[in-house]
């Protein structure tokens, strides 16, 4: 797909504006083993709400392209939303091998690990990503994971001392 087609859809996925992403694409040449234009394929699938599409095409992402930074991230929202939790884990971790700890990163993480109930995990992830964040709302949020976390883990006291 040529780089105006491909500037365009994203321009659209920014606004969300699934329906005409989805119409530019479909209607864009290709190679089938485009990484660029199936990450932008499984984006504006997730988008559309077609999780299970996007997955699909996350994945075969990663097989042409194994740790893809931008394809683990947004696959794990996906599977976050379906409520695949333990899935979003692995590729979070998978991600932070592949670049690094970030705040949104970890961020992201502590959430997969909170709903998972990976309760330890999430309590450290979440005061990793205190430490990281530059933004007081991103420590706020940080700390009511780790709140969360020390609350069920019946640590009650600590979680209000915490916030």
């Amino acid at each position: 797909m040529e780089g105006e087609r491909r500037t365009r859809v994203r321009e659209l996925a920014q606004s969300e504006r699934w329906s005409e992403a989805k119409e530019l694409l479909d209607a864009s040449p290709h190679e089938q083993r485009d990484v660029e234009w199936l990450a932008l394929a499984a984006e504006v699938e997730a988008g559309l709400g077609f999780s299970e599409r996007a997955l699909d095409l996350y994945q075969r992402v990663l097989d042409e392209r194994p740790r893809h930074p931008a394809a683990l991230y947004n696959r794990a929202l996906v599977l976050l939303d379906i409520q695949r939790f333990e899935e979003a884990v692995a590729d979070l971790e998978e991600l932070i091998e592949v670049e690094g700890e970030t705040a949104d990163t970890l961020a992201v993480l502590s959430e997969a690990y909170l709903s998972a109930e990976f309760l330890v995990p999430a309590w450290l992830c979440a005061r990793r990503w205190e430490t990281l964040a530059e933004d007081p709302s991103d420590r706020w949020g940080a700390w009511i994971i780790a709140a969360k976390a020390l609350d069920a883990m019946g640590r009650r006291e600590d979680a209000r001392a915490l916030l």
